[in-house]
């Protein structure tokens, strides 16, 4: 009965951007949301709010279309007559429907679930935190790693469509603990983490490799980072670094002690992974380490990292490194200024100047080599230009022009025809993104 009063309310407080409504006469426990809660509409996003609790999420959703061009090889159906098996087809996709619940308790404790609700349905996040201490946060269950600000920051902020090829090689989200220590012009970060949320054939892995008795791999992540505009209105700097030993894990899809490094050229659209070493067996380790230089001056944005990623084998072959770069740069035509998160160190979309939106110009030079030295996984170079329009708070439209240049080893570990000079292609892309 509860539930329904608070969506009858939530839907009447919704019919105007930042009103809110009080719902009075709720009953029950003293410590549950009870009593008098007041139902905040802010820039389209529900919240429930009473004392010392807070109820809120939002419903985010994007849909990519994708055109690819310029290589005859490859992005023309019909090759010297016949079918063209290595065809990069052009398509329309659903890129992500997420749904994401939050909670504060007794406003120390804090709660989050995000799960993928499209054709592959997938729990992203599910853990909980305590802010009782100041500056400090400790986490627990399925979140990010404290290593790259790119990979961390929630997609619906990104500049580009996709991020950059590099981060592939970043540790991301896994099952875990985790502290960070924000204050003013410092960040640290540390955790222990375990596997991913696995997938179906993961799982079976996992089965099969408990029967064996063998442990899951643990990786243990740091990160530092110093802000020295933290007292800023209208600049950020941001100079951090990460590092990050990982033992290998029962839920790899290479298998056990094993690792592969692949990457799409920075679209969902054509899901070949050009760049792909293969599957590297006898690990011992990886050892995982970024560093990054980040920042904004009213209107302009800019971000850059260098990341290498590499398997310590144990048959003999040593070391094998795979490696990245990237250099983004945008600007906010109308006033708005980027927003920059200092509690979890990470961009956080953009703080509108205005209620009219506002329209955003971005490049971004991206470059990943997987050749390690005893396996070529391929190189890539790319470029992109991008344009993103902000109607308003709750939606974004964004086209992205992106030349890849790959060279003649980024084959797909031998799945496609490179050619002499590697895959070479264009794309034009576009996305439509609500969030709600």
């Amino acid at each position: 009965m509860n539930l329904l009063v608070l969506s009858l309310f939530a839907v009447l407080s919704s019919v105007l951007p930042g009103s809110s409504a009080v719902i009075p006469g709720l009953t029950g426990n003293p410590d549950s949301l009870s009593g008098e809660a007041r139902v905040i509409v802010n820039d389209g996003l529900l919240s429930v709010e009473k004392q010392n609790f807070r109820l809120w999420g939002d419903v985010r959703l994007q849909a990519d279309a994708g055109v690819f061009f310029g290589a005859p090889d490859f992005c023309n159906r019909p090759y010297e007559g016949g079918e063209n098996p290595n065809h990069i087809g052009n398509g329309i996709i659903l890129r992500r429907a997420r749904v994401a619940v939050k909670s504060l308790l007794y406003g120390k404790w804090f709660a989050m679930v995000e799960a993928e609700i499209s054709a592959n349905p997938e729990l992203i996040y599910a853990f909980a935190a305590y802010k009782g201490i100041p500056y400090l946060t400790l986490k627990g269950g399925l979140t990010d790693e404290d290593f790259s600000m790119q990979q961390n920051a929630s997609f619906h902020n990104m500049t580009f469509l996709e991020r950059s090829m590099s981060l592939t090689l970043a540790p991301s989200i896994h099952v875990g603990f985790d502290a960070q220590y924000a204050r003013d012009w410092f960040f640290a970060g540390a955790g222990v983490f375990g596997p991913e949320m696995a997938t179906h054939d993961q799982v079976e892995s996992v089965a099969a490799n408990n029967a064996l008795g063998r442990d899951e791999g643990l990786s243990w992540t740091g990160k530092i980072a110093f802000r020295p505009l933290y007292d800023h209105k209208d600049a950020a700097l941001h100079i951090g670094a990460a590092f990050s030993r990982r033992d290998p894990k029962l839920s790899s899809g290479a298998g056990y002690k094993a690792v592969r490094y692949s990457s799409r050229n920075a679209t969902a659209i054509n899901t070949k992974k050009y760049l792909d070493t293969g599957i590297i067996k006898d690990v011992d380790h990886e050892n995982a380490w970024i560093a990054e230089v980040a920042g904004f001056w009213k209107g302009f944005y800019f971000e850059n990292a260098y990341i290498a990623r590499g398997a310590s084998l144990e048959n003999g072959l040593g070391h094998q490194w795979a490696r990245g770069f990237y250099s983004q740069a945008s600007y906010l035509l109308f006033g708005s200024r980027p927003k920059f998160d200092y509690d979890e160190d990470q961009q956080a979309g953009v703080d509108f100047g205005s209620n009219k939106g506002d329209v955003e110009l971005a490049a971004r030079f991206d470059w990943c080599d997987f050749n390690t030295a005893a396996f070529k996984g391929g190189a890539c170079k790319a470029i992109t230009l991008g344009v993103n329009w902000y109607p308003t708070h709750n939606v974004k439209l964004m086209v992205n022009w992106t030349y890849n240049d790959n060279d003649p080893f980024a084959n797909g570990a031998g799945e496609y025809t490179s050619g002499d000079t590697g895959v070479d292609y264009n794309m034009l892309a576009m996305r439509l993104q609500v969030r709600f």
